[in-house]
């Protein structure tokens, strides 16, 4: 007897619809999404992932060299000399502080409310070519003021420096 079937008289067992959310909105603010075609939505792109996914065991299975996704979007240019850019990985409890020629990378987390901390990861300033150079205690002071401006300005996020 499958999972399908009452136990009792072998009758296949009818499920229930899910639940309908509840989408509460005032009446002043923007209209209510329709449900309907988000749950659509969602549907067609789990259609699609279960294809892809499928298409990837046959061609492990196979042997077949694998289908590679297309490539990674570029990083953005480098900011112009005299400037910066903050770049957050909110879940990946990470930034990455951005020069004209050199980057640090910070430990950032914040977990929701008002608050987080940010703290240098290894003190030193990575350069394209892969050089690194440690940093003053002045540069690690500006990174970790400047890193948590940013917080503040783009995400309202006070940031707490752990250390200079």
């Amino acid at each position: 007897m499958s999972g399908d079937q009452d136990p009792k008289d072998g009758q296949p067992n009818e499920r229930p619809a899910p639940p309908r959310p509840i989408v509460l909105a005032k009446r002043d603010g923007p209209p209510v999404p329709d449900m309907d075609a988000a749950i659509e939505d969602g549907r067609h792109r789990h259609e699609e992932d279960l294809a892809r996914a499928t298409r990837l065991v046959e061609q492990a299975r196979s042997g077949a060299a694998l289908e590679w996704p297309a490539a990674l979007e570029p990083s953005p240019a480098a900011p112009p000399p005299g400037e910066f850019r903050v770049e957050f990985h909110w879940r990946g409890e990470t930034a990455t502080y951005v020069e004209h020629d050199r980057r640090a990378q910070l430990s950032c987390a914040w977990w929701g409310g008002l608050t987080g901390s940010v703290a240098h990861r290894y003190g030193v300033w990575e350069s394209d070519d892969g050089g690194r150079a440690p940093m003053t205690a002045e540069e690690r002071i500006m990174v970790l003021e400047r890193v948590s401006e940013r917080a503040a300005a783009l995400h309202g996020v006070r940031l707490e420096p752990e250390g200079a």
